[in-house]
């Protein structure tokens, strides 16, 4: 007799989705470079850190591989994943990666990024994302 696991993936496949439509994974990938012994690549980590945040946004983020242990990355990610890969040392270095390449300028580009795809126009443009005036 086989025996089965069934794992969650609640809200998450919704968000993966939404990184995989518009190619965020790999557009986080080339900006921010990748090594190709990295099991998890920048692309990956950033979506599993949006995942956790919705799910699991009190506790801190050493404890992302216990969120994720009950989640089917095998649906979430293309590649093979293991929840302990989402150590506390890969999400920091590529949160240390982030920080490096700029925070705001990242967040701006992914957002120009999407808008391409989307078709939407961006004849006015600002590097500041964090507010809105009509």
């Amino acid at each position: 007799m086989e025996i089965l696991q069934t794992k969650n993936l609640d809200h998450l496949g919704l968000v993966t989705g939404i990184f995989k439509k518009f190619g965020i994974i790999d557009f986080v990938n080339k900006k921010l470079g990748f090594s190709d012994q990295e099991k998890v690549k920048p692309g990956e980590v950033l979506a599993a850190l949006c995942m956790n945040g919705l799910g699991f946004a009190s506790r801190p983020l050493s404890l992302t591989p216990q969120f994720f242990e009950t989640k089917a990355l095998d649906v979430l990610f293309d590649q093979k994943i293991e929840a302990s890969d989402l150590n506390r040392h890969r999400l920091g270095r590529v949160l240390d990666a982030i920080h490096d390449y700029g925070c705001e300028l990242l967040y701006t580009e992914i957002a120009a990024h999407v808008c391409d795809q989307l078709d939407l126009c961006q004849r006015f443009t600002s590097i500041d994302t964090t507010s809105f005036s009509a």
